[in-house]
């Protein structure tokens, strides 16, 4: 102690520590920096972000994958209807050709009623294929040509009507050649439109309903020219011939219709196709066509074969019809269940990456 009376401290008495503020706990406050915090959490959310950035790209190519195939679908169905409205069309056009040349036969008078129902039966159909129609050429344009083709050939169906009734007879084949150039532009459309659906069970369904409608086009086209033949008991040149092309073109068909066809759509063809018309239709053609060797086959009686190949084309119908019903039901159902698919895929795409973000937020 000095002699003024003043306290100095020792040299060697105690001082407190001082804080290291090098340690994160020593600096006033306590705890991590703020900078070590942001660093912390960056490490936790960037495999969350990673996990949503592969999420979201995942998810868009479910989704785009799905709405790809409910488009597809959608077009399938376009497809679809458009073939059952051309089938239906074919048979109609058919009817109507077989109820105007009755009428010719009965003198162009009686029965006339019959043709004008016929004949707009035949115009529903036309506004209902037209439809259809212009929907699968916007779905498929493709198609473009074809279907212009038998639109071109469906402006001369009044032509055809015109002249059906003439006297002359030149005019009146001139009339049924334009009818069967119609059936055969339709027949063109069912035949091209399988090819442009994607889904396999619905394209071997359109095969089979086009293959059933052509085999009912030739069989109206045989209905006609045997008639012809028996009503004169006897045969010009060439028909025997075009008669066998008409049966050949038809079997051609029925065997695609065999190759084609699953068990059902074959079962219930022969379950609908089958009776006494039937046999007798089949016994009278194959009678004719053997009619060089055996001339009895052109004795039988025109009615007796009208009515025969009448009710066979009417049970064919009623087949295609069944199909044709069944096709529409199966694209409709693939059409529902892709859209569902593709609007399950992006609500369930959204949902997910909802909470990963609020997972995120958490943190």
């Amino acid at each position: 102690m000095a002699a003024t009376g003043q306290f100095r401290p020792s040299p060697t008495a105690y001082r407190p520590p001082v804080a290291d503020t090098t340690v994160a706990g020593h600096r006033r406050g306590g705890g991590l920096r703020r900078g070590a915090l942001r660093s912390v959490r960056v490490q936790l959310l960037a495999p969350i972000l990673v996990a949503m950035a592969g999420l979201a790209v995942l998810g868009s190519v479910q989704t785009l994958t799905a709405a790809a195939e409910a488009a597809d679908a959608q077009r399938a169905r376009t497809l679809a209807t458009t073939a059952v409205g051309t089938v239906r069309l074919v048979h109609e056009v058919e009817r109507e050709l077989a109820e105007t040349t009755a009428l010719r036969q009965r003198g162009g008078e009686a029965g006339r009623q019959l043709v004008t129902a016929q004949r707009q039966r035949t115009d529903a159909m036309v506004t209902a294929y037209r439809a259809a129609a212009n929907r699968a050429r916007t779905a498929v344009p493709a198609l473009e040509t074809t279907i212009r083709t038998a639109d071109a050939a469906l402006d001369g169906l009044e032509g055809a009507r015109a002249a059906a009734l003439e006297p002359d007879a030149e005019t009146t084949s001139t009339s049924d050649q334009l009818y069967h150039n119609l059936s055969t532009a339709l027949l063109a459309v069912a035949d091209e439109l399988p090819a442009r659906v994607v889904d396999p069970q619905l394209a071997n369904q359109a095969r089979v309903v086009a293959a059933l409608s052509a085999v009912e086009h030739y069989d109206a086209l045989e209905r006609a020219l045997v008639r012809a033949i028996l009503a004169r008991k006897s045969l010009q040149p060439g028909e025997l011939g075009a008669l066998a092309t008409l049966v050949g073109q038809r079997n051609e068909r029925m065997a695609e219709f065999d190759r084609v066809a699953d068990t059902t759509e074959r079962a219930l063809f022969s379950t609908i196709v089958q009776g006494r018309d039937v046999e007798t239709a089949n016994h009278l053609r194959e009678a004719l066509l053997a009619s060089e060797r055996d001339p009895s086959g052109l004795t039988a009686d025109p009615d007796a074969w009208y009515t025969a190949q009448s009710n066979l084309i009417r049970r064919i119908n009623l087949a295609s019809l069944r199909l044709s019903d069944r096709l529409e039901r199966d694209a409709t159902r693939v059409e529902t269940s892709a859209l569902w698919r593709a609007w399950g895929t992006a609500i369930g795409t959204v949902c997910l990456a909802g909470a990963a973000l609020a997972a995120a937020a958490l943190l």
